[in-house]
């Protein structure tokens, strides 16, 4: 939860001081995320992620001549279990923070095409049989469009504990993510 206040706060700052580039924006953003059971996942979750972020060029992201971009995102999901065995459908609210490195392709001549690389950190309201611990690290991997002030992402979205508490099966999603720049 410290982290996502941090985030919040810091977020303005870097607004102000990457404004003169011209390519710095926020962004607010929406999707369904789906639980996938692979890697240990039990407890496939369903879900709608709503975030919002802050974008900038960086160029310590660049790679192979590619342009990177730095999104800073505070997020709040919520999912539903669908129950199984000895487990009861529950309801979940995870609050989190995440750095996204987001790399530029030209493939379309109307749209921008993008990678998405990223990593934060999460608190959910309780534990479940997948996730031993209330705090978990967040890895991603993202594909996608944008046109314009819009933006479309699908995202392979994990949540562990990173091996620090408990058996850390962790949980997979798919995530399809609406986003608006303002």
């Amino acid at each position: 939860m410290r982290v996502l206040l941090a985030l919040l706060f810091l977020m303005p700052a870097l607004s102000w001081s990457q404004s003169s580039e011209g390519r710095s924006f926020w962004y607010a953003r929406i999707g369904p995320s789906f639980g996938q059971p692979v890697l240990g996942s039990e407890d496939t979750r369903r879900g709608t992620v709503y975030a919002i972020g802050f974008s900038r060029p960086e160029p310590a992201f660049r790679f192979r001549g590619l342009q990177g971009d730095m999104m800073l995102e505070a997020y709040y999901m919520f999912t539903k279990g669908g129950g199984f065995e000895d487990i009861p459908v529950n309801n979940m609210h995870s609050f989190g923070a995440m750095m996204v490195a987001r790399y530029h392709t030209h493939w379309l001549r109307n749209a921008d095409a993008h990678f998405d690389l990223g990593w934060g950190m999460v608190y959910n309201n309780f534990t479940t049989r997948d996730l031993d611990s209330q705090l978990n690290s967040t890895p991603c991997i993202g594909v996608g469009l944008t046109w314009g002030k819009i933006d479309f992402t699908i995202r392979w979205y994990h949540q562990s504990n990173a091996g620090t508490h408990g058996h850390n099966q962790g949980t997979n999603q798919i995530q399809y993510l609406l986003s608006y720049r303002f």
